[in-house]
């Protein structure tokens, strides 16, 4: 844990070594989140929200992957990180990556998050982050389920929610939390996020996605 002492740059060596998806699957739509990235957002909710968002907290975060998001959460100085995702194949890369890290205070789950329901009695998580599959691929079980994702992590949070976000989906995502009663704060927009070419439908060698990064809450 390196807690309110480290700086992106510190946090992005931390994140450098880990290992990425070795076979992607297009329906859960698996992009690795790359470390200059996830080190830019971490770090920059840490200046302007403070350290206490990650240091001591108890941590979740939805559709954890490989681990990126919730070692990032750690090396911050999460209490905890609850990492959460339905792929298995996934899990042992992201247990591989925790071992290696070094990180003792990720805890890895497998569960399918649009079924899962937390305690009625209390929300058991302090932070959210994640980066949600984005509903490109138009699927009964994938259509809006950025949205899905979002809703399940404020029931879970008693305070913020980080997620990455397809840019094309910002007024969606927008009008959706006004309508649920969710503060809604877009903390960076269009973010070039590449996307190598990993499937059968991707045409160029690399693709620049523009991404958001929100902060949310629930306003109740």
């Amino acid at each position: 844990m390196f807690s309110r002492k480290i700086n992106k740059r510190t946090l992005e060596s931390f994140l450098q070594p880990l290992d990425p998806f070795e076979d992607p699957k297009v329906h859960l739509e698996q992009y690795q989140t790359p470390p200059d990235i996830a080190a830019e957002l971490f770090f920059l909710v840490s200046m302007q929200l403070g350290p206490e968002e990650f240091e001591g907290q108890r941590v979740a975060d939805f559709g954890c992957g490989t681990g990126i998001f919730s070692l990032a959460s750690a090396a911050l100085g999460a209490e905890a990180v609850h990492a959460f995702d339905v792929d298995t194949d996934c899990l042992a890369i992201a247990a591989r990556n925790v071992e290696e890290s070094g990180m003792t205070a990720v805890e890895l789950i497998q569960t399918d998050l649009l079924v899962w329901t937390p305690p009625p009695s209390e929300k058991p998580f302090d932070t959210v982050v994640m980066n949600p599959p984005f509903g490109a691929q138009e699927t009964e079980t994938n259509n809006g389920i950025d949205a899905k994702f979002i809703e399940k992590a404020v029931e879970s949070c008693s305070g913020n929610v980080y997620v990455l976000l397809n840019g094309k989906s910002r007024v969606r995502i927008m009008k959706n939390c006004e309508k649920k009663g969710y503060e809604c704060d877009l903390m960076v927009k269009d973010i070039e996020f590449p996307v190598p070419k990993i499937f059968k439908f991707h045409k160029q060698k690399t693709a620049n996605i523009k991404c958001d990064f929100f902060r949310i809450s629930d306003a109740k």
